[in-house]
């Protein structure tokens, strides 16, 4: 489909980025970036399920929290908690195609499989949705 770029289908240049915002084109995961993403999410789970030892910012809090362990029922939590305190922002609320610009390259480091994620049934993709 010509409206639609797949994110992590290769190299993302300024000129790609350039196309994907003027031209508002949607946006899916590439069936090869899913592949990786959940590689190296299944790595992780094993890790997680077969170590002993605390993994910082994982099984422990973060920062002076490193010591505290999170247990498997709260991970989840700990997660979404760290997402919500680098949400907090004061003055001008930004533009969406800035907000658009974050979300692709966010999208696209993560779909190099070399941070972990989770592949979610629904796309994070509708915000790009958004007419510019």
């Amino acid at each position: 489909m010509k409206n639609v770029y797949h994110v992590g289908s290769g190299e993302l240049t300024f000129d790609i980025i350039e196309r994907i915002i003027n031209e508002n084109l949607k946006l899916e995961l590439a069936p090869e970036a899913k592949e990786r993403i959940q590689k190296c999410r299944d790595y992780l789970d094993h890790k997680i399920a077969e170590s002993e030892e605390p993994l910082y910012g994982i099984t422990t809090g973060f920062g002076s929290l490193c010591s505290k362990n999170i247990s498997p029922d709260e991970l989840g939590t700990l997660q979404e908690n760290l997402i919500k305190s680098h949400a907090c922002s004061v003055g001008e609320e930004i533009r969406p195609v800035i907000v658009k610009l974050m979300m692709l390259l966010k999208a696209h480091a993560l779909s190099l499989g070399i941070a972990v994620c989770k592949l979610l049934p629904y796309s994070v993709f509708s915000i790009f949705s958004i007419t510019m």
